[in-house]
């Protein structure tokens, strides 16, 4: 048992020596995790952008046009974006010691990479915004229990309505065609009571438009925590984005010069 347990320790040791002395077997793993990491970043990254582009564009073409548009630009950025990536493996190949076509093409890559993450950057976290007002404009009446100001009229134009039938009735009774003096009394008294119920109308009006207005102020506040949210979770899918590529870009690297240690011979193909 014991001899056992001592073989099980030693061949255990030779292979954390193993992957000690190795590069591929310490990040293999970390490898993957970066590609899982960068494709969700990528996509949370591309719905937000494609959204923007998508929203900007619909307020001046055709919706049909404005995905078109929505999706070439997204499609470019995201492309731009990835050059970082072929830009580190330039540098890890040293094309900027070599120069010439090496060091402008790694030059280019690299002001391509550098557009396609500032213009992710502003699109991703615009869209994150934009969508937010959006999603809050058209949806505010279904969010938010406002208090109906046309319920209130209209429960008080009711009263209105009786109280000038009654009102008309008194003026319809006359003596000798003149109105008669309790006639004339009750509607002083209905006109005393429309008064009343103007004021009432009004009072009831503004109470309710203070109680809407306070629903919607929070409402919008709520609205703006949210916006600051998604332009946090889109900035750090952005960061995400950039670290993952460039871990990918050293990876690489480092796989080359692991191959070059052990002796490993490529012919060149051209």
């Amino acid at each position: 048992m014991q001899t056992e347990t001592y073989n099980t320790i030693i061949e255990n040791s030779k292979n954390k020596i193993r992957k000690d002395s190795s590069f591929v077997r310490r990040n293999y793993v970390v490898l993957w995790v970066a590609w899982v990491i960068y494709i969700f970043a990528t996509l949370a990254s591309t719905v937000s952008i494609f959204t923007h582009i998508n929203l900007r564009a619909g307020e001046t073409f055709l919706p049909g046009i404005a995905l078109v548009i929505a999706g070439l630009g997204t499609v470019l950025v995201i492309s731009f974006q990835f050059m970082l990536k072929f830009f580190v493996d330039d540098w890890q190949a040293r094309a900027h010691v070599r120069g010439g076509s090496e060091g402008a093409m790694m030059v280019l890559k690299g002001l391509m990479g550098v557009i396609g993450i500032v213009a992710g950057v502003m699109l991703s976290l615009g869209g994150a915004e934009k969508a937010v007002d959006v999603v809050r404009k058209q949806s505010t009446i279904e969010n938010v229990p406002l208090i109906s100001i046309d319920s209130i009229s209209t429960y008080y134009d009711q009263r209105r309505a009786s109280y000038q039938q009654a009102q008309s009735a008194y003026l319809g009774t006359k003596w000798k065609g003149n109105i008669t003096a309790p006639a004339l009394k009750q509607s002083a008294k209905i006109n005393d009571m429309l008064a009343n119920v103007d004021q009432e109308r009004a009072a009831n009006i503004a109470a309710a438009e203070a109680k809407n207005q306070a629903a919607l102020d929070e409402y919008y506040a709520e609205t703006k925590i949210n916006q600051a949210g998604a332009r946090g979770f889109m900035g750090f899918a952005e960061f995400a984005i950039v670290l993952c590529i460039v871990l990918i870009g050293l990876f690489d690297d480092g796989v080359k010069k692991e191959a070059k240690e052990l002796g490993v011979k490529v012919e060149r193909t051209f």
